[in-house]
């Protein structure tokens, strides 16, 4: 009978156990349910975040501007201007910005492509009766603070919150021109030349 007493009792005991256990089990089964679908959502909302963030990113990214321009007296020469912008992303591709006409034209020789390409587009307030290949031409001079005698093209570029951050300005374009890089120097040539 003692025999059978003790096995009831081990028996109670076991089954106590697998009870605690299951139970244990359960709880952890559920709580990590609840978690996971907390996780879950949490990455949902980062990736919807991120994308929204990417897309800001891209809208803020799109197209550029020129201008007809007189030389002024000569003063001392002007210093390289930074970009407001990069003109290539990290992957090396080219990088569009809807301040700039041509964001591009200070880190690659532009090609006939391109100028076909921007004759193609369209642009919203240039001055009346400027090509958008002037506009570029202008821009790049913008770039290094050049201000315009043209009224209507000074505008234009005073609205451009890359050229308010210029600070020094300068009417003398041919010291503008002698500090440019190779490269606007060449674009600044080619795109005169296609112009005329």
């Amino acid at each position: 009978m003692e025999t059978k007493g003790k096995k009831g009792a081990w028996i109670a005991v076991i089954i106590l156990a697998v009870c605690i256990v299951l139970g244990i089990a359960l709880c952890l089964f559920f709580g990590l349910g609840q978690k996971a679908e907390k996780l879950s959502g949490n990455l949902t909302s980062m990736e919807s975040t991120e994308a929204e963030e990417y897309q800001d990113a891209e809208a803020s990214l799109v197209e550029n501007s020129i201008e007809d321009f007189t030389v002024k007296d000569e003063q001392a020469p002007v210093e390289k201007k930074e970009e407001a912008t990069e003109s290539l992303t990290e992957d090396g591709t080219e990088m569009v910005n809807e301040d700039y006409l041509c964001a591009y034209s200070a880190s690659r020789e532009l090609t006939q492509d391109d100028v076909d390409e921007l004759n193609e587009g369209t642009y919203e307030n240039l001055p009346e009766g400027k090509s958008i290949i002037r506009m570029v031409i202008n821009e790049m001079y913008a770039r290094y603070g050049y201000e315009f005698s043209n009224e209507e093209i000074q505008a234009y570029f005073d609205a451009k919150p890359w050229y308010q951050e210029i600070t020094d300005r300068s009417n003398d374009m041919d010291a503008i021109y002698q500090s440019m890089t190779d490269i606007e120097k060449a674009n600044v040539d080619f795109l005169t030349s296609v112009e005329e």
